[in-house]
C-alpha cells in the first residue's frame, strides 16, 4: 500500500503542526492574560502529587479506549462482525487519534472505515456499525447533560460567564441536531448516498483513495447491505442497550480523570457528583466547537468553571493535569497505535506485491 492510497503522511503533519500551534496559543494567550496563573511554576506542584491518584486518572484513560472499542465491538455483532478486545481497541484509538486532529468529534470515523475495509471488513457493514455507535456516543452525552442540569439547574449560569451560558446552549443545541441526523440516516437513503458521496470525495481529498468514481459505484452496490444492516440494528433493542450503556461508561471514565487529579493535588472538600457535573457540561459546551479535541475552548472553560473549586495558585496546574490525561496523552497513545498499525498495512501490501 503505497501513501497515496493510505495514510498520508504530509496530511497527518500538518494537522499535528496546526493543532501544536492552536495549543501553543492558548496557553500563551492564558498564561499573559491571567495573572494568577504562572506555568513557570507548574514544577512545584509535582511534590504535592499522590501517585495512586495518578494511576487511577492513568487506568481510567485506559478505561475511555477500552470502552470505546467495546462499543464499537458490541455494535458490530449486531452485523455479523466479531471484534476481539485487541482488535476494538486498535479501532478505537484510531477513531479517537484522527478525531484528535480533525475539527470534529467524529472526524475519525472516516479514517476508521478505511482501515476496517483493509481488514477485510465490508463498508457497508462498518458504516451502519459507526452509526449507531455515533447516535450512542452522542446520545449519551445528552441524557448525561439533562441528568446534571436537572438536578444542578443553577450551572446554567455557573461563575456568572455569559461565553459559557451561550456555549451550553450552543452544545445542547448542536448535540440533539447530531443525534436528529443520526436517526435521518437510519431511515433515509438518499442522505445515506448524500454522506457516502460526501465521505469519499474527503478520502479521496486525503488521498486514502484513489478513484472516486470507482468507490462511488461499489459504494451505491453497498447501500443495500447498509439498508439492510440498519433494518437488523432496529430490531435488537437489547443490544441498542448495551452499546448506550458502554457509551456511558466510556463517557465516565474520561469525565473521572478530573476527580482524581483533584484528589492527586491535594484536595478534598468538593464531591464527586461536583466534579462529574461541570465535566459533563464543559464536554457538552465545548465538544461540538470545531476545533480538534477542542483545543483553545476547553481550557479556558476548565478555568471559568473551577475558578472555585480550587485556588488561584493552583488552578493553571489543575488545568494542565487534567488536560494532560484526558486529551494529551490519550492524543499521543492512540496515534502511536494509529501510525503502528499503518506500518504494518504498508509492510504488508509490500510482502503481497512481492
Amino acid at each position: 500500500m503505497s501513501n497515496k492510497k493510505g495514510f498520508n503522511p504530509k496530511s497527518q503533519i500538518i494537522s499535528v503542526v496546526i493543532l501544536i500551534a492552536l495549543l501553543a496559543l492558548t496557553f500563551i494567550v492564558i498564561n499573559s492574560s491571567m495573572e494568577e496563573i504562572s506555568f513557570e511554576k507548574l514544577s512545584e506542584f509535582f511534590k504535592y502529587l499522590r501517585i495512586e491518584y495518578i494511576l487511577l486518572s492513568l487506568i481510567c484513560l485506559l478505561g475511555y479506549i477500552f470502552f470505546e472499542g467495546q462499543a464499537m465491538a458490541t455494535a458490530s455483532k449486531l452485523f455479523g462482525m466479531h471484534l476481539g478486545p485487541l482488535r476494538s481497541t486498535k479501532y478505537a484509538s484510531i477513531e479517537l487519534y484522527f478525531s484528535a486532529i480533525t475539527p470534529s468529534a467524529t472526524g475519525g470515523q472516516p479514517a476508521l472505515a478505511y482501515y476496517m475495509s483493509k481488514d477485510g471488513f465490508k463498508p457497508s457493514k462498518s458504516s451502519a456499525m459507526l452509526l449507531i455507535n455515533t447516535f450512542h456516543y452522542t446520545l449519551s452525552l445528552i441524557v448525561m447533560g439533562v441528568i446534571v442540569l436537572a438536578a444542578h439547574p443553577s450551572f446554567l449560569f455557573y461563575s456568572g460567564s455569559l461565553l459559557f451560558t451561550v456555549l451550553l446552549f450552543i452544545g445542547f443545541a448542536a448535540n440533539f441536531i447530531l443525534l436528529g441526523a443520526c436517526l435521518l440516516f437510519m431511515f433515509s437513503q438518499k442522505l445515506v448516498l448524500i454522506l457516502g458521496d460526501w465521505v469519499i470525495r474527503l478520502l479521496c481529498f486525503l488521498r486514502f483513495f484513489k478513484s472516486y468514481d470507482e468507490k462511488m459505484q461499489a459504494y451505491r452496490k453497498s447501500l443495500e447491505t447498509y439498508k439492510a444492516c440498519v433494518q437488523i440494528a432496529k430490531k435488537n433493542p437489547k443490544m441498542q442497550l448495551k452499546v448506550f450503556f458502554l457509551n456511558i461508561c466510556q463517557r465516565l471514565c474520561v469525565f473521572s480523570i478530573a476527580y482524581f487529579i483533584y484528589l492527586c493535588l491535594g484536595n478534598g472538600d468538593c464531591s464527586y457528583w461536583t466534579i462529574l457535573t461541570i465535566q459533563v457540561l464543559s464536554a457538552v459546551s465545548v465538544n461540538s466547537l470545531p476545533l480538534p479535541g477542542a483545543v483553545g475552548a476547553a481550557e479556558p472553560v476548565f478555568l471559568v468553571l473551577y475558578a472555585d473549586i480550587y485556588s488561584k495558585s493552583m488552578l493553571g496546574s489543575a488545568m494542565i493535569f487534567t488536560r494532560f490525561f484526558s486529551y494529551y496523552l490519550c492524543f499521543v497513545l492512540c496515534g502511536v497505535v494509529s501510525i503502528v498499525n499503518h506500518i504494518i498495512l504498508m509492510r504488508k501490501a509490500r510482502c503481497n506485491r512481492l
